[in-house]
């Protein structure tokens, strides 16, 4: 299998899985010459996409897996009576291949709307356009179903689930999607059991947390580029003047460094509290984490994945397994020789490998209502 990631534990299901490969060699060819340069998107979608370019079978082989895994669980592959969700599908690379397997129904979903257009015209010049496109979070696709008369069959994202303000309250609503089965496929880079990927990653929050960053080329227009600790602090302030109070410097101090995690609703909800009863109503559940706090998008926010599954099975989930992720190969040689050893590592201590995986995967299965 040159299309599904190399030395990764995959569903035994030999047609799909060659449905899979010849997808993934189809839609590489397609792209092997694709010029983003030449489209007229936003820049924040050129850098993405010109970035999944350059470690094409990489990409393709990450989204195979996520596939593999996502449709497993259908009682047949005749493709075409499923409907499928990339959510937070950001260029719509996952969407894409989806299409060129076959899924009879498509919807690309973000909550970014430039990434809903953006991706549309990536997928129109690829030839794979997603049937629908759903802009909005989770409530707007539950409605987007409600409102139709299609149900979810599977729902897959990579990269998203870190990324969302209230991520357990987002988990408990999946079960909305159908009232019949359903199967949930989510990936993330934010891997906190993996030492090195916790490392890089807390480095990250600390940078947002503290540090102002420059733009640069590719950014969007709708991240928050100042130091999260000094715009909270500035929107306490704000909030003080508004309703006539006053705090000293050291309490205004303690308030934004306890709101880390929080938006601005959420942070005058905490100060209210503090004003009332004198004391901090809670502090912040883990050491580093940390949100814009005009949006509530997350830096990369370290999750332990086996307290999700635990979500996912106590709201309507038969079947919820925590899956260790894997290396691509890389157009790096020296990368993609070094992630085929941690591959065999990984598939040889099972779930212990989860340790050494780039990312983990939510895979849950509800069957019936």
């Amino acid at each position: 299998m040159n299309f599904i990631l190399p030395y990764s534990k995959i569903p035994a299901h030999p047609k799909l899985l060659c449905d899979i490969e010849m997808a993934g060699q189809r839609l590489c060819q397609k792209l092997k010459n694709f010029d983003i340069s030449a489209l007229d998107i936003s820049e924040y979608s050129k850098r993405y996409f010109g970035e999944m370019l350059t470690d094409l079978k990489a990409c393709i082989q990450l989204r195979g897996y996520i596939l593999a895994w996502a449709l497993s669980s259908l009682p047949d592959q005749d493709y075409l009576k499923y409907c499928f969700v990339d959510y937070g599908g950001g260029t719509g690379i996952l969407a894409i291949l989806a299409k060129e397997l076959g899924l009879g129904t498509v919807i690309y979903n973000d909550i970014y709307k430039i990434s809903c257009q953006d991706s549309q015209m990536i997928a129109d010049k690829v030839g794979n356009k997603a049937d629908f496109v759903v802009h909005g979070d989770i409530d707007n696709l539950i409605q987007f179903f409600n409102s139709s008369k299609l149900k979810c069959d599977v729902i897959a994202s990579y990269d998203v689930i870190e990324h969302i303000y209230r991520t357990e309250i987002f988990l408990k609503k999946l079960y909305l999607l159908n009232p019949g089965p359903l199967t949930v496929m989510m990936s993330s880079g934010a891997n906190d059991l993996n030492p090195r990927q916790k490392r890089l990653l807390t480095k990250i929050h600390l940078e947002r947390e503290y540090y102002d960053r420059k733009p640069r080329r590719g950014v969007k227009p709708s991240d928050c580029l100042r130091a999260h600790l000094t715009v909270r602090r500035e929107m306490i302030k704000k909030y003080l003047d508004e309703i006539s109070l006053s705090l000293d410097t050291a309490q205004v101090e303690e308030l934004a460094k306890n709101t880390r995690g929080l938006i601005e609703p959420d942070i005058r909800l905490y100060v209210d509290q503090y004003l009332q009863n004198g004391t901090f109503p809670s502090f912040p559940d883990h050491p580093t984490n940390t949100c814009d706090p005009f949006n509530g998008n997350w830096a990369e926010k370290l999750m332990n994945p086996y307290k999700l599954a635990e979500v996912l099975h106590l709201n309507g989930f038969d079947k919820v397994e925590v899956l260790p992720g894997y290396y691509g190969d890389f157009s790096n040689p020296i990368k993609r020789l070094l992630g085929q050893v941690l591959n065999i590592l990984i598939f040889t201590f099972r779930k212990k490998g989860i340790v050494f995986s780039p990312f983990f995967s939510l895979y849950a299965v509800k069957r019936s209502k």
